[in-house]
This record gives C-alpha cells, sequence and structure tokens, in this order.
C-alpha cells in the first residue's frame, strides 16, 4: 500500500520504470511555517504604522498584506516547477514537472556512486573522476529529500552498491561504521522477510496522540484570547480622536495590529497541523503526522521497521528525542515514513513490538531482533554457533550475528529438561532473555561451564555441581570399617579351666 508523501518504492504506470526504484518526498499540502505567523505580524504592524493618518487604511491595509503573503506563501510550491529526485535501473535521475527528465546521472557495478558519510553529499562518476550531485539528508525531508539509508538498500537492490567514503574534515572510519551498520539493518531485513510477522503478545489495538486533547484545547484558546485583545486593540483605534494624541493612537493600532495577526496565524497553523496520532494494532498500523501526512499500511505488508533518532534542544535546554520511523516491505522496499511526533519513542516501540512488530535498532543494547521467552536462535540463525566473549554473548553464522553486551546480563543457568542440557539467560532486572537447548546452540555443557567460569561470567548448573559434589565426596573419603560384623561362633571351655568339683 502507498503511504502518503513518503519516500517510497511505488508503482507508477505512467514512469514505466521497470524493477525497483524510489522517489524524494512529496512536498507538504499544508502551508504553516513556523516562522510566517511572526513575519506578517511584524510586517502588518510597520504598515499600520506608517498608514496612520486615514484610519479605514491604517485598519484594512495591513490585515489585506498578512492574507496577501500567507496566499502566496501557499501558491507558490504549486506554481513552480516540481523536482523530483528518483533513483532507478536507468540511473539517478533529476526529474522537473511533467516528469521530463532533466539530469541522468549513470552509474554501474565498476563505477557505484559516491556518498561521504557525514556530510551526506552524493557524487556521481564521471570519465575525469565525479562530479557533485546534491545532499541526502539523516530523515528525508530536505535537500534531495532522500534519507541515507532506503537510498543505499535501493543501489544495493540495482545491483551498484553505493560506496560510502570520508569526506575532508571528517574522522576516519566513519565510513567504515556507516557501511556496516546499514549491512547489519539490510541482514535483518532479509530475515524477517523469510521469517514472517511474530507472534503478538496484545491483541487490543493502541492509541498513542501527543499533545493531548487537553494541552491543545488550552493552545487554542490562549490564541483566541490574543485574537480578541487585538480587536479590542483595533476597535479603539477607529474611534476618531484629538490630534494631540495621534502620534499615541498610531502605536496602539499598530501593536494592535501585530498581536491580531500573530494570534491568528499561528491559529490557522495550528489547526493545520494536527498531532502526531498513531494506532497500532496486530492487523495494521494508521500513523497521522504533521509531516509525512497519513500512513496506513496492514501487518501483512510490513516486514521490518527501521527508527531513526533525531535529538533537538529546547528552549528550557533540555534534550528532545523523536524518531522518524521507515516501514519496509518483504521485497525491502521502503513502503512508508512517519514522524513520531511528541510521542515517547520507547512508548512507541515497545507498543509496536507488543503487537508483533519487529523493530530493527542499531543501538549496541539492541539486537536485530528482540529477546524475549518465545526467541529462539537457531530458528533465526541455523548455521550460527554460539558464543561467548569478553563484553557480549551471540551467535555467529555466515549470514548475521546477534549480540547481547555483558552488560545486561546477569547470569546463565544450565538445567536438564527431558534429558537435554538446556540454557536460561537472565537479565539485569530477572527477566528471562533465552531459554533454548545446548545442542541448538552448538556447544557442550562443559564447554560452556569452562568458558562462562574462564571469562567471568556468573554461571549456575546445580544438578552437575550437585553431581560433582558427591562423586568428589566419594572419591576423597576413608576406608571405613563394615558397620554389622557376625558374633564369633564359642567354643566350648578347656578342662582346666573349669572350676575344681566341691569335695564331699
Amino acid at each position: 500500500m502507498e503511504s502518503a508523501r513518503a519516500s517510497a518504492a511505488r508503482q507508477d504506470v505512467a514512469a514505466r520504470v521497470a524493477g525497483p526504484f524510489i522517489e524524494s518526498n512529496r512536498p507538504r499540502s499544508v502551508f504553516a511555517p513556523w516562522w510566517m505567523p511572526p513575519l506578517t505580524g511584524v510586517v502588518a504592524g510597520v504598515l499600520a504604522y506608517v498608514t496612520a493618518d486615514d484610519t479605514l487604511v491604517r485598519t484594512l491595509l495591513p490585515l489585506a498584506a498578512a492574507l496577501l503573503g500567507w496566499l502566496l506563501g501557499a501558491a507558490w510550491p504549486r506554481l513552480k516547477a516540481r523536482t523530483v529526485w528518483r533513483l532507478s535501473g536507468a540511473g539517478l535521475q533529476r526529474l522537473r514537472g511533467g516528469r521530463a527528465t532533466a539530469t541522468t546521472y549513470s552509474f554501474s557495478r565498476e563505477r557505484p556512486l559516491l556518498l561521504s558519510a557525514m556530510a551526506l553529499e552524493v557524487r556521481a562518476p564521471t570519465d575525469y573522476g565525479s562530479t557533485k550531485v546534491g545532499n541526502l539528508c539523516a530523515m528525508g525531508l530536505e535537500d534531495m529529500g532522500i534519507a541515507m539509508f532506503p537510498f543505499w538498500v535501493t543501489t544495493r537492490r540495482l545491483g551498484a552498491p553505493l560506496r560510502l567514503f570520508d569526506g575532508p574534515g571528517e574522522p576516519e572510519g566513519n565510513a567504515a561504521a556507516r557501511e556496516a551498520g546499514f549491512a547489519r539493518r539490510e541482514a535483518a531485513l532479509l530475515s524477517a522477510s523469510a521469517e514472517g510477522p511474530l507472534t503478538a503478545r496484545a491483541a487490543g489495538p493502541v492509541e498513542l496522540s501527543r499533545p493531548e486533547a487537553e494541552v491543545r484545547s488550552r493552545k487554542l484558546g490562549r490564541r483566541i484570547g490574543f485574537c480578541v485583545v487585538g480587536l479590542v486593540g483595533l476597535g479603539a483605534v477607529v474611534v476618531p480622536s484629538d490630534d494631540s494624541v495621534e502620534g499615541r493612537v498610531a502605536l496602539i493600532g499598530s501593536l494592535a495590529t501585530v498581536v491580531l495577526v500573530w494570534a491568528a496565524g499561528s491559529f490557522y497553523r495550528l489547526l493545520r497541523t494536527p498531532p502526531a496520532h498513531w494506532t497500532v494494532s496486530p492487523q495494521g498500523v494508521t500513523a497521522r503526522d504533521p509531516w509525512f501526512g497519513t500512513t496506513e499500511l496492514p501487518a501483512s505488508a510490513i516486514a521490518g521497521i527501521v527508527p531513526t533518532e533525531l535529538t533537538r534542544e529546547t528552549g528550557d535546554g533540555k534534550v528532545s528525542v523523536s524518531l522518524i520511523l521507515q516501514f519496509y516491505g518483504h521485497d525491502l522496499s521502503l513502503i512508508g515514513t512517519s514522524y513520531s511526533g511528541e510521542v515517547p519513542p520507547d512508548e512507541l516501540l515497545a507498543v509496536l513490538r507488543s503487537r508483533g512488530y519487529r523493530v530493527i535498532q542499531d543501538q549496541q543494547h539492541s539486537n536485530a531482533y528482540d529477546v524475549d521467552p518465545a526467541f529462539l536462535p537457531h530458528q533465526l540463525l541455523p548455521e550460527a554457533r554460539f558464543t561467548l566473549g569478553v563484553d557480549q554473548v551471540g551467535w555467529e553464522g555466515e549470514r548475521g550475528a546477534i549480540r547481547i553486551p555483558r552488560t545486561e546480563i546477569s547470569g546463565l543457568e544450565l538445567h536438564t529438561r527431558s534429558g537435554h542440557p538446556w540454557l536460561r539467560l537472565r537479565g539485569t532486572q530477572g527477566e528471562e532473555l533465552l531459554h533454548a537447548p545446548l545442542g541448538a546452540l552448538r556447544i557442550s555443557r562443559s564447554e560452556l561451564r569452562d568458558q562462562a567460569r574462564a571469562l567471568g561470567y556468573p554461571v549456575s548448573d546445580p544438578e552437575r555441581d550437585a553431581y560433582e559434589s558427591a562423586a568428589f565426596a566419594g572419591l576423597s573419603a576413608p576406608t571405613a570399617a563394615p558397620a554389622y560384623a557376625p558374633p564369633a561362633p564359642r567354643q566350648p571351655p578347656h578342662p582346666s579351666h573349669l572350676p575344681p568339683l566341691p569335695q564331699k
């Protein structure tokens, strides 16, 4: 299903593009930038002060100028020819209006596109080096309007891998780290597509919305109050006054115009930019946000969700964290992009996981899949082998790897179940992270115990300890006398030992 205003591999019949491709984000249909209300308010106030000689002009002209500014701002994106970036088998194309190709940058496996790791500068190969094409962005909202990871995945699907490099002034090794992280994401998406959806631990739908209706009502009420103050001020200016206070009346009219236009523009912007609203259920996800519009996807179409953190400092010095979530289909195509808004990121990701969606993160404390009691690593990576490291526990295989940092592990427990040894992995809060047979993990009980104790992991094996204690006690104890000895047979006494007979 196609999502609105998202960089997605959409099936465009008119474009006649065969194979996978990706396009830049569509522009927002709502014109309501944050700088428009204060700008139009200040301009209207200056006009009101300059034209203070005529009462009718100083009242209507500033309001008309502010309204004209909003109309021109909303009409400008529709009047100019829209530029669209498309990455397909034909190359990286820049299209302007009417789908007419303006520029095409061709590439191949031998001459791939180049991308700097930090500046996100895209360079196309030429006969004598490379030329700059444009800049990507972290979330797909500006410049070329294409996010970095979907751009990288699409080039891989096209058979021409994107080569990342460290630009001038960038730290060495950043490109290699980025590429390794992207490779882990791609491997996780491939595994998610092959395995299918997870079992939902919760069945009911959940609705998340920020800001709440009460907060939004208070914001609207404050703006309505400022609009009333501005109208009262303009009403007082319209009343005829003496020449001695004309300058004071002009100043009051100018300030009233600033307040009215600013409040009215802010009120309109608040109405046109609804809060972020998420509805998550095992059947599908519906997201509505002011950046990407409405995204509605069924659960069967979603193979994995890749979140990207956005951090910004608020006015009081605090750091606000939000998420850009990219939805990928089973063919690794980007089918939707949404913004979390003011919804807490941890709460949103926890709800998605509990409804059976696979959330793929790059943080050190995360895995390619969520580790829960129903998780068995041998089902994900059949050829992998259980490994113990100094800083992590993992399963290493040719198709990928899953790792858990040592800081999240409180202990390893070994026990016997139906005659087979099993491993239970405990988290720092005592929760069960993993419960799997050692035969599936491809490691023996003795080898696991020896490796864990050599590396200092807390490991408990009460059955083995009891067996070794009993065996050691049997070998080290001294030989004891028999507990029962049969009595010796009694012999008749010797005649010489008999007492003498009495004499008569």
